[in-house]
């Protein structure tokens, strides 16, 4: 099915679809906006083509499709992101080279999420993701717009830590 969308629109230039986690729980594996940009929302108008495609912000790499021209344009995906982010980065600069990314809702696959993750530490994952996010901030947005996000990170990782501790105390 993914084949069969980006053949049937040169402009896609990523495509994914949902997933099933083990519990059979379905998973939509897009967002519709970037983080640090939740006011900035793409239309996610599911055309009737065959098969079926949304236009989305991004796609999850736990399953995508990437054309090899919108690669070859916008360039791998970045080693520096270490296993989170590293999927909007990429759908990001898609999307910012006029690339359409797209999934497609009545396909699915079958996802173990968080098995990678469990192979470290917890406290090592959430650095990690925290690390990727504060990255794609840097990257994408102006530095007054990345300071401002990574203090509401630090700020909400902070409150975060004190819940946890406070029936500690």
């Amino acid at each position: 099915a993914m084949l069969q969308a980006v053949r049937a629109d040169p402009k896609i230039g990523i495509v994914g679809c949902p997933s099933v986690g083990e519990d059979d729980r379905w998973v939509p594996a897009y967002e519709l906006s970037y983080p640090g940009r939740r006011g900035s929302v793409v239309r996610a108008e599911t055309q009737a083509t065959s098969p079926p495609v949304a236009d989305v912000a991004w796609v999850s790499g736990a399953c995508l499709l990437a054309r090899r021209a919108m690669i070859e344009q916008v360039g791998p995906l970045d080693p520096d992101f270490f296993m989170y982010y590293e999927d909007v980065d990429w759908c990001y600069r898609a999307r910012q080279s006029a690339w359409r990314v797209v999934t497609l809702p009545a396909e699915a696959i079958r996802h173990h999420l968080g098995r990678a993750a469990r192979q470290v530490p917890p406290e090592l994952t959430a650095q990690r993701a925290v690390a990727s996010r504060l990255r794609f901030f840097r990257k994408h947005y102006s530095p007054a717009r990345a300071w401002w996000l990574t203090v509401g990170v630090v700020a909400s990782n902070l409150v975060g830590w004190l819940l946890w501790l406070a029936p500690s105390l």
